[in-house]
């Protein structure tokens, strides 16, 4: 009897394995598919972040050095001219479209940029210009170094991100915080004071004085 039923929902006694071999490499192909989805789609982030990462850099870097060549200018009694300004004013502002306005770190630097850029045409400021650019320097430092890190964390493998990974994010996150208190990370500045006016029209800055 049971030799009837199974020809007559199978067809023949061997159908059931050649069923389940039939699901099984259905499940393994789509399993299969779906890995190899999830690997083209990391392998793209992580690609597109490392990229990201090193306009970061440049950007930083582009924006400090022209900051920096005006100052120097300005030091000595002479108008930077409107292509350097148009370049700082291009740099600083290609990069805080860069930062994320959400992120902890990228918030602070975004507080920062204005007041740096106004503290270069400031012939008296020569020591906050140089806290403001310092101060800079380590935000990036740890920015980039935690892009770096998510990296790394997206090419590992899921348990050590939930385990060595989790563990170096907070030591981190701590260590940043504790920057952020001293009084080298220039938080404790604020735009619209007395001693940082709002931004000036663009071609205005490090224009002699006196």
């Amino acid at each position: 009897m049971s030799n009837t039923i199974l020809d007559m929902l199978f067809g023949w006694e061997g159908a059931p394995t050649a069923w389940l071999t039939f699901v099984a490499a259905i499940a393994g192909t789509l399993i299969a598919l779906r890995t190899s989805g999830r690997s083209t789609y990391g392998s793209t982030v992580t690609l597109e972040r490392s990229r990201w990462i090193n306009s970061l850099r440049e950007n930083i870097a582009g924006m400090t050095s022209a900051v920096s060549s005006a100052r120097a200018q300005a030091d000595i009694g002479q108008y930077a001219g409107a292509e350097a300004l148009e370049r700082i004013h291009r740099l600083a502002g290609t990069l805080m479209l860069q930062l994320n306005p959400n992120g902890a770190i990228e918030q602070n630097l975004l507080k920062l940029i204005q007041p740096y850029i106004i503290s270069a045409a400031n012939p008296q400021g020569a020591q906050q210009f140089t806290d403001y650019q310092n101060a800079i320097f380590i935000h990036s430092q740890f920015l980039l170094k935690e892009e770096w890190e998510k990296v790394k964390t997206e090419a590992s493998s899921s348990l050590w991100n939930w385990t060595v990974g989790g563990r170096r994010r907070r030591r981190r996150k701590r260590e940043y915080e504790r920057y952020c208190r001293t009084k080298e990370a220039m938080l404790h500045e604020t735009t619209g004071s007395p001693s940082h006016p709002p931004m000036p029209v663009a071609g205005t800055e490090f224009i002699p004085r006196g």
